[in-house]
């Protein structure tokens, strides 16, 4: 995985009646033209995980040099493939974000949403669960600090030995602990 930081800080930006929201000036040239999107969550918080094409092909890699069986690599190929949403930045530098994911993490249309820098890939957040997590974060009950290791099962799809990271049998594109949201009524 890569260890760039491509993406740091956070703020809030305007997202308008077509669901659009414009990337950061200085994200833009990171992010590139293809983007995936996958519900997720970080400390408890519903989230919608950006990544950029490098970072999804450096996972497929993983998947595909894993100690797995073929039969075994070809589900979690298609599990990556059926949560993942890809998205296209438009001429000026907007994504959309598919109108069922903003259901799932309960943002109205035309509003506001946080986006935030993880490092290689960058989170959108409803305002309010970020402020959440903030108040959390420095009243120190976050659930990690900076440099402590990592408790969680899913970490990233890096590798683990040989294998990579899966919790109770389904990918995570997670930087964080917490397994992906459900897409469907489970």
């Amino acid at each position: 995985m890569s260890s760039k930081l491509l993406f740091t800080g956070f703020q809030r930006v305007r997202v308008d009646s077509s669901l659009r929201l414009c990337l950061p000036a200085d994200w833009r040239r990171h992010a590139g033209e293809h983007l995936y999107v996958i519900l997720g969550r970080n400390n408890g918080h519903p989230v919608i995980k950006v990544i950029t094409q490098e970072q999804f092909d450096e996972k497929m890699q993983v998947i595909m040099m894993s100690s797995y069986t073929p039969s075994e690599k070809c589900q979690f190929v298609a599990k990556l493939a059926s949560l993942c949403r890809e998205l296209t930045t438009d001429k000026r530098n907007r994504i959309s974000i598919p109108p069922d994911l903003r259901e799932k993490l309960g943002l109205e249309k035309p509003g506001a949403v946080t986006l935030v820098g993880c490092g290689s890939h960058f989170e959108i957040w409803k305002p309010e669960e970020f402020e959440a997590f903030l108040e959390q974060e420095l009243a120190g009950n976050g659930t990690r600090s900076v440099g402590a290791k990592h408790q969680g099962a899913a970490d990233c799809l890096r590798p683990c030995g040989k294998r990579f990271a899966v919790y109770k049998n389904s990918l995570s594109l997670a930087l964080h602990s917490d397994p992906p949201m459900s897409m469907g009524g489970q």
